[in-house]
């Protein structure tokens, strides 16, 4: 299922969080002894969205009603990755 979220997304302010990058990421595992691996396959859908937003991205179809972050949306990355 594909959503166009363009409309929205055009009232959207971007967070200032930025994506840390995966270079970054890996060179501060150096020395370390344990690190954790996360499987993010179904990340959007495992975070809630506040309240606020919901009726702004809430979508119905015929598997049911659903009000979670939804990648399209133009901040859903930073929000998912806090």
């Amino acid at each position: 299922m594909c959503i166009d979220y363009r409309v929205v997304n055009s009232f959207i302010q971007l967070s200032n969080y930025t994506l840390p990058r995966i270079d970054d990421l890996i060179t501060g595992f150096e020395g370390m002894m344990w690190f954790m691996s996360l499987d993010m396959t179904s990340g959007f859908w495992a975070v809630r969205i506040p309240e606020r937003s919901k009726l702004i991205s809430v979508f119905t179809c015929p598997f049911g009603h659903f009000q979670w972050v939804r990648f399209g949306l133009k901040n859903a990355p930073q929000f998912t990755s806090r």
